[in-house]
């Protein structure tokens, strides 16, 4: 049994970086070195890092990612001579690690127990090896087949047993005029990607047995001007992700059999060298890493276009050599000068402790509002819709119960419903959302509902509800006689066309077209006004 203590995750001189979509949750001390690799077992949970300290380490974790413990060190003892520890695999369904080695020219594989101790050299993979050091390393997804790339500007494909001895070379893959920086395997295992100092990334077939290697297609065209540092799969489509010395990244689709490269958008941003990718499991979101010490994560539509950098990762005090999900999506592992793990969720839950503070001051100042306007004493219920808010604002508090339950902010906003009256709703509609709201996945609040007639705005925009609310629409039945009321009428329906257009949905689409309709009437009437 492993004794866990407790990891100090804050920064030196700083709290620990909180964002819409990430929390920083630890970081793991104990490697002397920057932290070049990182790398999440596909069933436990493990992280295995590696350094320039020559020692590579497995860590364990709660699911939360929070205290983490090192388990087990791999010394470069092991390997022929003292010197750093490039990249790391985990083999996708048994206790194997590989290793590689800077200036052996070897890899290894490490067995280790499923809690992540008693890490045991299996075997070298050195017989008609590399000429030169060994930069990166990837297990095939299903077949016990191991690559490798290499400074010598080529890489090796090596078969091996199932309790990972007997590392036998199959063959080498020739092409690229540059050393190998990275190397993966497609998720079905039809493909090897491999990524070069000479600006390109290629695509490999090759048969079951790993022999008859042949370069199916090569990713040049609109491509990288420097180092392409990093390569990844997308966990579903045929999108392969790049990133590169130019401080960019890309993605670029491919055929069904390895060929046509093309570039479908490249991701600007980073101010450094774009040194690892990494993709979600669920295929939506990319991670980069940067020698300007900073993380990306950046959304994008299935095809691999329009390209979106969502949240910058400032708590990195290094350059940020690698990026990697694990299994779930729910932990980000970053590694610079120290390894870090961060939640990650599509809303943080201190950034959801946020919406539901937002909500609660939102519905204190609908009330204000509602009870000034005696409009709303006749065709609209003021009882219904205060009562609309108090639903809308606890399903926000109860986004992630267990987290809030003893969080004070949570206790603040509770204070706000104390002000609004208790009436059993159906659940509100939350389906809609807004096109460009300023907070991704934001429930849109249902701001009056009469019959045939139903109003959403974002939650933290009130303009679009007091707008809503000084229309009189029961009365639109003919334009109003005066040029003064057309034209602040018009002012009105203006400013709301505005807000409905930054929304979609059937409901908002057909009061869009009726404000717009109103609004030409309107024009036409102020027209008519002018001598």
């Amino acid at each position: 049994m492993v004794k866990r203590s407790k990891i100090n995750n804050k920064l030196k001189g700083g709290k620990p970086f909180v964002g819409k979509f990430c929390r920083e949750i630890s970081t793991l001390p104990g490697q002397t070195g920057a932290v070049t690799f990182v790398t999440f077992h596909p069933s436990h949970n493990l992280l295995a890092t590696c350094s320039t300290d020559s020692t590579a380490k497995l860590w364990q974790f709660d699911p939360d990612g929070s205290n983490p413990v090192c388990t087990g060190t791999a010394n470069v003892n092991g390997h022929f001579r003292r010197d750093m520890v490039n990249s790391l695999a985990f083999h996708p369904s048994r206790n194997l690690l590989a290793i590689a080695d800077s200036f052996d020219k070897t890899a290894k594989l490490w067995r280790f127990n499923d809690n992540g101790t008693n890490l045991v050299c299996a075997d070298t993979a050195n017989v008609n090896g590399h000429m030169k050091s060994v930069s990166s390393l990837a297990f095939h997804p299903s077949l016990n087949l191991l690559a490798t790339g290499s400074s010598d500007n080529t890489a090796q494909l090596w078969s091996f047993n199932d309790n990972g001895t007997n590392l036998v070379f199959i063959s080498t893959l020739n092409g690229h005029r540059e050393y190998i920086t990275s190397v993966a395997f497609h998720p079905d295992g039809n493909f090897l990607a491999t990524g070069s100092g000479d600006n390109t990334a290629n695509l490999w077939s090759f048969r079951q047995d790993g022999s008859n290697p042949v370069c199916t297609g090569t990713a040049n065209v609109n491509g990288h001007t420097h180092i392409v540092n990093s390569i990844a799969f997308h966990p579903r489509g045929n999108l392969l992700a790049t990133g590169s010395a130019d401080y960019t990244a890309k993605l670029w689709s491919f055929n069904d059999d390895g060929k046509n490269l093309v570039c479908i958008s490249t991701l600007k941003g980073h101010t450094g060298w774009v040194n690892s990718v990494a993709f979600h499991p669920n295929g939506e979101f990319l991670a980069t890493g940067s020698w300007d010490k900073t993380s990306k994560l950046w959304s994008f539509r299935s095809d691999g276009s329009n390209p979106r950098c969502i949240e910058t990762l400032t708590g990195n005090t290094g350059l940020v050599n690698s990026v990697a999900f694990n299994r779930n999506g729910n932990l980000l592992a970053t590694g610079d000068n120290t390894a870090k793990l961060w939640n990650f969720s599509k809303l943080s839950t201190e950034y959801r402790r946020q919406l539901a503070l937002s909500h609660g001051k939102l519905a204190t100042s609908l009330i204000a509002k509602l009870t000034e306007n005696p409009q709303l004493n006749g065709t609209w219920s003021k009882y219904r819709m205060i009562s609309k808010l108090n639903q809308n604002i606890g399903n926000v508090l109860e986004i992630n119960t267990q987290a809030s339950k003893a969080n004070p902010d949570r206790m603040k906003a509770q204070k706000y419903l104390e002000f609004l009256p208790r009436e059993p709703l159906q659940q509100p509609d939350t389906s809609l959302r807004l096109a460009h709201s300023p907070v991704e996945d934001t429930p849109l609040l249902p701001v009056v509902k009469a019959p045939g007639v139903t109003t959403f705005c974002a939650v933290d925009d009130t303009s679009c509800i007091s707008i809503y609310h000084s229309i009189p629409w029961s009365q639109l039945n003919s334009i109003p006689g005066g040029c003064d009321e057309a034209s602040d009428l018009l002012e009105k329906l203006i400013r709301l066309e505005s807000l409905l257009k930054s929304s979609s949905s059937p409901e908002i689409d057909s009061k869009l077209r009726l404000t717009t309709l109103w609004i030409k009437k309107l024009r036409n009437k102020i027209d008519q006004c002018r001598p």
